[in-house]
């Protein structure tokens, strides 16, 4: 799966969670309070899916990959635990009109920053590897090279 269709994954999840909910509780707001929200979500959604990949890329830069690696798995169970009980409040307190869900709203887009940046970092692993290939490879040896491709070796 690509960085972009994770993040459009995230993005559509979060929007729609909002436009279910909206649907509950519009005929207890006015006008105003829903265009407040409407905002209020859309750059909620996107800061907390830039707070998803900066808490994995922090600790990345901050500590060995070791600890690091240690240290993203206790977020991932966090933000597991974090999303089960945002579900569960969502679920429960939907046709609440006086509570306002822009942050639980955005608990995909947390998780999809978690793993853009994890997409991001295994990319990065993958193309050090291939270049280290590359750096420590044996130059061509063009007898060999003529030999395979069928051609008359003099």
């Amino acid at each position: 799966m690509s960085i972009k269709k994770i993040y459009f994954i995230g993005l559509i999840t979060s929007l729609t969670m909002f436009i279910i909910r909206l649907y509950f509780v519009i005929d207890d707001l006015s006008a105003w309070v829903v265009v407040w929200r409407i905002i209020k979500t859309f750059f909620l959604v996107h800061f907390v899916g830039l707070l998803g990949f900066g808490m994995m890329k922090l600790q990345r830069i901050i500590f060995q990959s070791f600890f690091a690696n240690l240290r993203i798995i206790s977020i991932w169970i966090a933000l597991l635990i974090l999303t089960g009980f945002c579900l569960w409040t969502y679920i429960t307190e939907i046709n609440n009109s006086s509570l306002d869900f822009s942050q639980i709203n955005t608990i995909f887009m947390m998780l999809a920053g978690a793993l853009i940046e994890n997409m991001y970092e295994k990319q990065k692993l993958h193309d050090q590897k291939i270049e280290a290939e590359t750096e420590n490879r044996l130059p061509e040896d063009t007898y060999e090279k003529k030999l395979l491709s069928g051609k008359k070796v003099s």
